[in-house]
């Protein structure tokens, strides 16, 4: 009796012993908070006590840059921003995705919320918004040497909604593709009765995009502003274009004539083989790469090839045929294209 309770005591001890090597020696670790950031939705501008105009998206990623599911996120303005989050926190989706919308208060100028991870507090993101401002010629694009159809323009109120004037606008390139040469047509404006300023932009010989700088001196507190506009090079494009259609269509001939050869030099075998056999009005049928070849073959006094014609279904580009004959006595081997 005492030795079968030493040997059940042993083999429990034994199992977990086993159990915490096991556990111990495992390489897998808890995947965890690494990063959280912006995908969509942060430095929006809109006018106080408004809604931005696009909801906020945020994703949380691990510490191999995949995203994390799961992860609860709340979002909290930050100390002295009027700024709500609407819901105020969300659970990350398989894509990491958390969404809000974000609606602005009465305040004026740069403004930012914390989206946390629950998890992790210390990985917390900072995101801008900004309130008070409204920009004006967006998304547009024209082709090299051509003003924008519309001014990039800049509207600024106060706290109270009313339009700022006589505020200092300043525009300038942030960047622009390499040597693209754009031109600015007021880099400094002043803010009319309407609290707006405008500045044009020629666009450079370069496609590419093209960034301007907007920098406010205005009723508020603001960092520069950025706007993307889009100019093209339509002469380039086309011969990038045509170069590129023609290398398609030399790489198409180039692959239809290879067809050819391949398919015709198997064709040809055959037939070779077929017009050895006497008789007229006979018929040889074959196949390859993808289509059917009949050939119908007639003799003139029993010897000589008078028509071989080929019809062909997929098998080869266009409707020709190359082929051989023999006599079947010792004159040459000749040669026949049919049309």
């Amino acid at each position: 009796m005492k030795l079968k309770k030493i040997l059940l005591i042993l083999s429990c001890l034994c199992l977990t012993a086993g159990v915490l090597f096991c556990s111990g020696c495992s390489d897998k670790q808890p995947r965890e908070v690494r990063k959280v950031f912006a995908v969509r939705g942060s430095a929006q501008c809109t006018m106080p006590g408004k809604s931005f105009p696009e909801r906020l998206q945020v994703r949380v990623d691990d510490a191999d840059g995949s995203p994390l599911a799961g992860q609860k996120i709340r979002f909290v303005p930050q100390a002295g921003s009027e700024l709500k989050a609407h819901p105020a926190e969300g659970v990350s989706d398989a894509g990491g995705i958390v969404m809000t919308t974000v609606t602005a208060g009465k305040q004026v100028g740069d403004l930012y919320l914390l989206a946390i991870p629950e998890s992790k507090p210390e990985r917390a993101a900072v995101i801008r918004f900004i309130s008070g401002v409204e920009l004006g010629g967006l998304e547009q694009e024209a082709g090299s040497g051509s003003a924008l159809k519309e001014p990039i323009s800049v509207k600024l109120v106060d706290a109270a909604g009313k339009p700022a004037a006589n505020a200092k606008v300043f525009f300038s390139l942030a960047d622009e593709p390499g040597g693209g040469g754009a031109k600015l047509t007021k880099p400094l404006a002043v803010t009319n009765a309407d609290g707006v300023a405008s500045s044009g932009l020629i666009v450079g010989s370069k496609t590419g995009k093209y960034k301007v700088s907007i920098d406010v001196s205005g009723p508020a507190s603001f960092r520069p502003l950025v706007v993307d506009v889009m100019g093209l090079n339509l002469g380039g494009l086309l011969v990038g274009v045509a170069g590129g259609l023609a290398l398609f269509v030399f790489g198409m001939t180039l692959m239809s004539n290879g067809l050819q050869v391949a398919a015709g030099g198997a064709y040809a075998g055959a037939v070779t083989l077929f017009l050895q056999q006497p008789g007229d009005g006979n018929h040889f049928r074959g196949s390859g790469n993808g289509g059917i070849a009949v050939q119908q073959c007639h003799y003139c006094d029993g010897h000589r090839v008078h028509q071989c014609r080929s019809a062909l279904s997929g098998a080869v580009s266009g409707d020709h045929f190359r082929c051989q004959y023999r006599y079947n006595d010792d004159r040459p081997a000749g040669g026949i294209q049919a049309e």
